[in-house]
């Protein structure tokens, strides 16, 4: 191989490194709407639940199902939310693992997803979160297009 083909080359692996971590860093933020901002009003006979995954490199590119109470509320990327209306009383979030939440009308909750690291891949966590670190972490999320928010259950 000539000095040019080996410039050339090394060329090419660069720019297509570059091309690689470019598409890589903007991850879904493009698939994903409106920056977070806070219910305008809750109903007087329903809670909260923020669904939320905060950004992080592990798992990045993949989304894992979420359901509340049985009922799919959307696949969540990183950096990604959903707002969930609940009734008073106790509802189970699952991933791969299930939460409950016992709801108390006019409260707010957050429950966080994250990927841990499995054998062979990352597995789904939620946990449910305090209010303060629930809202400090859900402010670098989107809304998730078409996700399901249950307002039609309460």
């Amino acid at each position: 191989m000539s000095m040019n083909d080996r410039r050339a080359y090394r060329s090419q692996l660069w720019f297509g490194a570059l091309t690689a971590f470019g598409v890589m860093s903007t991850g879904c933020g493009a698939l994903l709407g409106p920056d977070f901002h806070d219910v305008k009003s809750i109903p007087p006979n329903a809670g909260i639940v923020y669904i939320y995954r905060p950004s992080r490199f592990l798992g990045h590119d993949t989304a894992t199902e979420v359901r509340a109470d049985g009922v799919n509320v959307g696949y969540l990327f990183s950096s990604a939310y959903v707002p969930y209306y609940v009734t008073p009383g106790e509802h189970t979030f699952r991933a791969k693992n299930a939460v409950r939440i016992n709801a108390v009308a006019g409260q707010t909750y957050y429950v966080k997803y994250t990927m841990k690291l499995g054998l062979v891949a990352g597995v789904p966590e939620l946990t449910i979160e305090t209010p303060t670190v629930g809202a400090d972490e859900i402010r670098g999320c989107a809304l998730l297009p078409g996700g399901y928010d249950g307002r039609d259950r309460i």
